[in-house]
């Protein structure tokens, strides 16, 4: 359990810091990091039985892909990069 309990903190301190608002608002790739994390925590961070099968592994890599999808996405949109 202490070490569940560690785990716990180092993966909230580790989203909190991803998800920093800017100016108040709080883009679509963040809601997502959001919504990633509510899963884990709300199933169980050591069980997570619904992410064990084949289904689940590709609904974690749909998950980052459309993270990186809107987050390049809105640094294109903000002219933070060219593409």
């Amino acid at each position: 359990p202490i070490w569940g309990m560690i785990i716990i903190m180092l993966l909230s301190t580790l989203f909190m810091w991803t998800t920093k608002t800017t100016n108040n608002q709080l883009p679509l790739h963040k809601l997502i990091v959001i919504y990633l994390v509510l899963c884990i925590n709300c199933q169980g961070l050591t069980y997570l039985f619904s992410f064990s099968d084949t289904g689940g592994g590709l609904q974690i890599i749909t998950t980052i892909l459309c993270y990186f999808y809107f987050k390049i996405d809105y640094m294109r949109a903000n002219q933070l990069i060219k593409i």
